[in-house]
């Protein structure tokens, strides 16, 4: 099921603590399956080390990382709209 962009943002905002706790457990899932490699570019980082650093970041502060994704979608919103509403109208058009 595709969620929309105001659905996506009622469920972070019903219980930001949680939503934050589902993307650790996401990240923490993911962080197990990727193997331990070495940086192949001085300065750069693995995509582990992202993601450990990500979850670090999320654990330090769950509400900021909520709001942030709240702040995100919100952004995708104001770019979606204008595009998706001639859409929605060629759509209802056609099936008449």
């Amino acid at each position: 099921m595709v969620k929309t962009v105001d659905s996506q943002i009622a469920e972070i905002e019903k219980d930001k603590t949680l939503y934050a706790e589902k993307k650790i457990t996401e990240l923490s899932d993911w962080i197990e399956i990727l193997p331990d490699r070495k940086v192949t570019y001085k300065g750069n980082i693995t995509m582990k080390e992202y993601l450990l650093s990500l979850k670090a970041a999320i654990e330090a502060d769950p509400i900021k990382f909520a709001d942030t994704e709240i702040q995100k979608l919100e952004q995708r919103k104001t770019v979606l709209t204008p595009i998706e509403e001639p859409i929605e109208e060629l759509i209802k058009l056609k099936r008449k």
